[in-house]
């Protein structure tokens, strides 16, 4: 009967948890800050750039003491990425332009943003992954009247149980009735011995 109990537990996840993580110490430039295992749930994780522009080209703003976070995201056993979200946004004057670029690398695929705005961003179609993935947020490009800048940038991460192959759910409904029939037959026999 234990093992008919811990079949269905398995058939029925834990609830969803959701986490906040905040950027504390710098998610470095040279080597990816390490974040997780994430259990199923919505997570976001938040930090901030700061740097210098030198031109208005594609990555003149890569320079300056923190223009790019690098992160790696492992997710917990039995779970895998659903989907992501992202949020830009800069303390600059509204005449002022500064965009920045958003990298994301699975073992399944990859793609790159650049020249983005502040706004809300969601990228469609991403590949369910329960391997580690890779986020990269970059100071980008600006207009020549930004020297220097500070801009936030968060990405939501929406992790679900792995489904169940249909065979296990199959092998569960057997085993239960299996211990049903089990437990008459026990039944039964005690009846017949009184």
């Amino acid at each position: 009967m234990r093992l008919v109990y811990i079949f269905l537990l398995s058939l029925f996840p834990a609830s969803a948890m959701s986490a906040t993580i905040v950027e504390g110490i710098d998610y470095a430039d040279a080597s990816p800050a390490m974040i997780g295992p994430l259990d199923a749930g919505t997570h976001t994780i938040s930090g901030s750039l700061s740097g210098d522009c030198l031109g208005t080209v594609t990555f003149s703003c890569l320079f300056g003491s923190d223009p790019q976070d690098i992160l790696e995201v492992s997710f917990a056993s039995g779970t895998q990425l659903q989907g992501l979200s992202f949020q830009l946004s800069n303390s600059l004057p509204s005449a002022a332009s500064f965009a920045m670029g958003f990298t994301y690398s699975s073992p399944e695929e990859s793609f790159t943003f650049s020249g983005l705005l502040a706004g809300s961003y969601a990228p469609l179609g991403i590949t369910p992954v329960r391997d580690p993935i890779t986020l990269i947020f970059t100071g980008d490009t600006a207009l020549p009247n930004v020297a220097s800048y500070t801009a936030n940038w968060s990405v939501t991460l929406d992790v679900a149980a792995v489904p169940l192959p249909g065979g296990l759910g199959l092998l569960a409904g057997s085993l239960m009735c299996f211990a049903i029939a089990r437990r008459k037959t026990a039944r039964r026999l005690d009846k017949q011995r009184v």
